[in-house]
């Protein structure tokens, strides 16, 4: 059975309708892309020539998608008030791609520009997320610690198990007797993390009944106008009972205390 899209185009003739003066001419533009032209005398409608190139793009895509990408065309013809022999036509040139376009691919994040005086501005703000955070583990606030945290901190987990958690780690370090924040570094755009954005590192540390323990958190926030979340905590304890000389290369290893 011929193609119903040939036999349109073959009663357009048969009718003496607008129709193509030359063939559909197949330019090709890399492994599956085709540049179609063609010209069709009697009109200047694009609509037209585009209906016409339509048998064309099918016979190359075979079972693939016909993805119409860019076009161009050139309408003729006498302007109103002239007589002479030339006749309208239009020249159509349409892009073509045969099968699903990929996706283009994601803009590169824009850096981050980060000067002292965001510094100065942002620092009070970093200091009290992390007093806040702080304060709610401390005063076993559990749901307020965990409102403070980004998923990628918790893993999707629910707050029934950060509550657990935290629990157990209370019992292991006893209740708290001390805490200093020791030095904030900032990171706009650091480029082995997977989320561009700005990251602060707030190193500390902690005295507990039963254990010492110092680390970092990581807040984040992927633009200017995102609040800041915590992403990360980690943490090393040191238990009391350690000798002197194991406490100190343990606190130098892992500590920073300025």
């Amino acid at each position: 059975m011929p193609n119903i899209l040939y036999v349109a185009i073959a009663l357009l003739v048969g009718l003496g309708q607008p129709q193509p003066s030359s063939a559909v001419q197949v330019e090709r533009l890399g492994d599956a892309g085709y540049r179609l032209t063609v010209k069709v005398e009697g009109t200047q409608d694009p609509g037209t020539a585009f209906a016409l190139l339509a048998p064309t793009a099918a016979e190359l895509c075979g079972d693939l998608a016909a993805q119409y990408g860019r076009y161009q065309f050139a309408a003729d013809g006498l302007a109103p008030g002239q007589t002479g022999p030339e006749r309208d036509s239009v020249t159509l040139n349409q892009d073509l791609t045969c099968g699903e376009i990929p996706p283009p691919p994601a803009a590169p994040a824009a850096p981050i520009s980060l000067t002292q005086m965001d510094i100065d501005a942002l620092t009070p703000v970093i200091l009290d997320l992390t007093g806040q955070y702080f304060s709610a583990v401390e005063q076993l606030r559990d749901t307020d610690a965990f409102a403070l945290t980004d998923p990628e901190m918790t893993g999707g987990a629910p707050l029934e198990d950060w509550i657990a958690r935290a629990g157990e780690r209370r019992s292991v370090v006893g209740s708290p007797v001390s805490r200093q924040v020791a030095k904030l570094t900032w990171y706009p755009n650091p480029p082995d993390s997977p989320r561009p954005g700005l990251y602060v590192a707030v190193d500390y540390v902690a005295g507990w009944s039963l254990q010492d323990e110092c680390g970092y958190l990581i807040w984040f926030r992927p633009d200017a106008e995102t609040p800041f979340r915590l992403t990360r905590q980690q943490q090393t304890f040191l238990p009391q009972d350690l000798d002197s000389g194991t406490r100190a290369a343990l606190r130098a290893g892992h500590c920073i205390t300025q």
